[in-house]
């Protein structure tokens, strides 16, 4: 698709597929496989998705380190829906709001997972109450990811690059090039993610929102994603609360340092930059020549 869109200009009907990741795709890129570890460190993360307004509250972990063949993988683990009881109280008999029922389930399966506090990410929406409450239960150094906005200003991976025509010079692609709004970057970082074979045991009911959740091209041909009232429109009111909880730990992992790698693998890689070193042998052998062109 960004073959036929960025390289030749063309909307090519047969290639284009509007789901943001499909069931196959995650297939082809080792996403349902078991990771088998190289025995390094590993760093895990754990993500929620708050679910406000009539949504599951869900949780999400993953963990991130090398595969033996060298490749740094994501794995994910269980996912569940946190438990809110509208009739929960104290022992003085008063209430314990949602976020507060919220924090404390996430302190207790942090303490289990063994995550500490600055690991966990959560989508606060427009509630600034659950940021309030997951910093009073657990620590100030929880953060909050809020999916509004514009994409960010990183590079979208190592091996998409953009040419400057001003200064000749080519350079990383950045998401905001790539995508129109910041909650669509954290969709299509996992697109990529599965693309460039870095994720394990990928979530089957996540997986299904995934390839459900549908895109359309807006202004400079960016990826812009469906919003959720469309989706919700299209599923028979369902909302992708899995697939958003995923998004958020696979955010927090970037902040945490895990890099998508490239698409290309090391031959084709190689194969692609033969031009230029031809271009380069040229170079030097003509250097000292001058070089004169005619028209007949």
């Amino acid at each position: 698709l960004e073959w036929w869109s960025q390289i030749m200009g063309v909307r090519k009907a047969g290639a284009v597929s509007n789901r943001v990741l499909t069931i196959p795709e995650i297939e082809a890129g080792e996403g349902f496989e078991e990771p088998i570890w190289s025995g390094g460190a590993r760093t895990r993360i754990y993500a929620i998705d708050a679910g406000f307004g009539g949504d599951d509250c869900v949780e999400m972990w993953l963990e991130f380190g090398k595969l033996v063949d060298g490749t740094t993988a994501i794995s994910f683990g269980e996912q569940r829906v946190i438990p809110i009881l509208m009739s929960a109280a104290d022992a003085n008999g008063d209430k314990i709001t949602s976020e507060k029922q919220i924090a404390r389930y996430s302190k207790a399966r942090c303490a289990t997972l063994g995550i500490p506090a600055a690991n966990v990410f959560f989508d606060a929406g427009m509630y600034a109450t659950l940021a309030v409450e997951m910093a009073r239960e657990m620590s100030p150094e929880v953060n909050a990811v809020n999916f509004g906005g514009v994409a960010t200003d990183r590079p979208v991976s190592n091996d998409m690059f953009l040419f400057e025509h001003d200064n000749h010079k080519r350079r990383l692609k950045t998401w905001n090039e790539h995508v129109s709004k910041f909650v669509t970057e954290l969709w299509f970082v996992v697109r990529l993610v599965v693309q460039c074979h870095q994720a394990r045991r990928f979530p089957r009911e996540a997986a299904e929102e995934f390839s459900r959740r549908q895109w359309t091209y807006v202004s400079r041909d960016r990826y812009e994603l469906e919003t959720k009232d469309d989706y919700k429109l299209r599923n028979s009111g369902e909302s992708p609360n899995k697939a958003d909880a995923l998004v958020i730990a696979v955010e927090g992992a970037r902040r945490r340092g895990f890099q998508i790698a490239k698409l290309a693998n090391g031959e084709q890689a190689s194969k692609s930059l033969e031009w230029l070193e031809d271009l380069r042998r040229g170079a030097t052998t003509h250097s000292s020549h001058t070089l004169n062109y005619s028209v007949s």
